[in-house]
């Protein structure tokens, strides 16, 4: 079941009312129920088990941890965290990365011995596989470290892992951010309805309108790049990075406005990231819970070794006390970035993702000083709007590049499209009449452009007002029903609605 499905919407007009009448302490096994509903639904419900697995392990490991205490204990306490993320980490290893690690064993066995190739298994990974692994890892790294006290029940913990609106692409949740509201919710309150049903129609939106239309165009090209060279190749890697937020955050959007519904405060995932005016920047807006739990919990052990802090003291000397300190964050860096190339997905091309953002980002930090007096002496105003927009488009440009790695499967096909895309100099074929023959009539892409304007729109208010909710509710009842009824028929008559509702599976649901 995916969340932009009508199926979503019929589990949760049934489950919200069930919910606030049943007593608060039946609320956690309700909702587990509900999540064994959605997962019934999914393409392969059996998979199950491996999240069932994933959350028996955790809760247990986790208990065990809490009575371990002294030298004796600690060193327990070590074990039981040791084969807890063995078997989390594990399940995810073997579903998900078996296939490409024995292509690389494959692969250096062509040259040494022939005889030694294995076949190479295709395992069905439970959706959001990826999501959860992390959520039990951190919640495990966290019991260890005494920052939380392991849940009582695993019921509780069952939820924590696997409340269903954020099964299929998280958010990446850490207990003390929804234990206040996930075990018990709140009182029924119709704003909290209203604000969290708003928030999903905006999320359909973004899928049917903006991400379903634009995808069109960029599977057309990606298709057959050979037979779209030159201005295609960037309409198309510029489309797929609105298209992937769009269906990213309005993933989000359902997922966080359906929690809300519940009185179920989950955090946020993405902060208006087309504002940034850096690379880093960006990735502080955009999948913020991920670039968290990487930073907390392997940057900053990192950094924290002893091996990290050896490598500062030999770097001192030649380098300096400031460039021994920049060296080991730019390695620290440099492995978090491998690592979340790494997580989306078993292919040299993720990884190649992650090798060129982490490069953006150090170029960027290693520059900045120096473009910083470069602008001053030309008399660039650095606070002015014109120069704000200039960096957000270059950041946008940047990202577009690098999310080809990601939309491109395998590293070779990603450099030879880039190559085809630098072979041609065509603009003005994107005005002679051969884009509808992709797919997108001129009124999808008039379309296209009026959902953008309004995706920015959006984007703006919640920049200089906080809250695209709370500024509408101040506004006057015919103008605020005005926008929400045209919202809701605007995605209605003109979203793009794919045979059986196939267009509804989001982009992230594979990880």
């Amino acid at each position: 079941m995916s969340p932009a499905s009508l199926s979503f919407l019929v589990l949760l007009a049934i489950a919200l009312p069930v919910y606030f009448l049943i007593p608060k302490k039946g609320r956690t096994a309700f909702l587990l129920l509900a999540g064994a509903v959605f997962y019934a639904f999914s393409p392969r419900p059996w998979t199950l088990v491996f999240v069932l697995l994933n959350i028996f392990v955790t809760h247990f490991s986790a208990r065990s941890m809490a009575g371990c205490e002294g030298g004796e204990g600690r060193k327990k306490a070590g074990w039981l965290l040791f084969w807890g993320l063995f078997c989390d980490i594990g399940i995810l290893a073997v579903l998900k990365y078996s296939g490409f690690f024995i292509g690389i064993w494959n692969g250096l066995a062509g040259f040494i011995a022939p005889s030694a190739v294995l076949p190479v298994p295709v395992f069905p990974a439970p959706m959001g596989i990826s999501f959860y692994t992390l959520i039990s890892a951190g919640y495990l790294l966290d019991c260890y470290w005494g920052i939380i006290s392991p849940n009582g029940s695993i019921l509780k913990t069952g939820l924590f892992i696997g409340f269903f609106p954020q099964l299929t692409s998280g958010p990446i949740t850490r207990l003390p951010e929804v234990e206040g509201t996930l075990f018990e919710g709140g009182a029924f309150e119709w704003k909290r309805i209203i604000f969290g049903a708003e928030r999903i129609l905006f999320g359909f939106f973004k899928k049917f309108v903006i991400a379903s239309r634009a995808s069109i165009l960029v599977d057309a090209v990606y298709r057959d790049p050979d037979g779209h060279p030159g201005i295609y190749i960037w309409t198309a890697a510029f489309l797929f990075m609105l298209e992937l937020y769009a269906d990213f955050s309005g993933c989000m959007d359902i997922v966080l406005g359906a929690a809300e519904c519940f009185g179920i405060r989950l955090p946020e995932n993405f902060r208006n990231p087309f504002f940034s005016r850096t690379v880093q920047e960006f990735w502080q807006r955009w999948h913020i819970t991920l670039g968290v739990w990487m930073r907390d919990y392997v940057m900053y052990p990192i950094l924290r070794s002893s091996f990290v802090r050896s490598l500062k003291k030999r770097l001192k000397e030649p380098l300096g006390r400031k460039g021994a300190e920049r060296a080991a964050t730019y390695f620290a860096m440099s492995v978090l970035w491998f690592l979340i190339g790494l997580w989306h997905g078993g292919g040299w091309n993720y990884i190649g993702e992650g090798i060129y953002f982490c490069c953006c980002i150090i170029a960027g930090d290693l520059l900045s000083a120096r473009a910083h007096r470069l602008w001053k002496r030309l008399g660039v105003d650095e606070s002015s709007f014109g120069w704000h927009f200039l960096q957000s488009v270059k950041v946008f440009l940047l990202v577009a590049v690098g999310n080809m790695f990601f939309r491109i499967q395998g590293l070779r096909r990603v450099f030879h499209v880039m190559r085809l895309g630098l072979s041609v100099f065509n603009p003005w074929v994107l005005f002679d009449g051969s884009v509808p023959e992709m797919g997108l009539s001129h009124g999808d892409i008039n379309i296209l452009i009026l959902g953008v304007l309004l995706l920015f729109a959006a984007g703006w208010i919640r920049e200089r007002r906080g809250s695209v909710r709370e500024w509408l509710s101040r506004q006057v009842l015919p103008f605020r029903y005005l926008l929400i009824i045209g919202l809701f028929y605007f995605t209605l008559i003109y979203g793009v609605y794919g045979p059986g509702f196939e267009s509804a599976a989001f982009i992230y649901e594979k990880f």
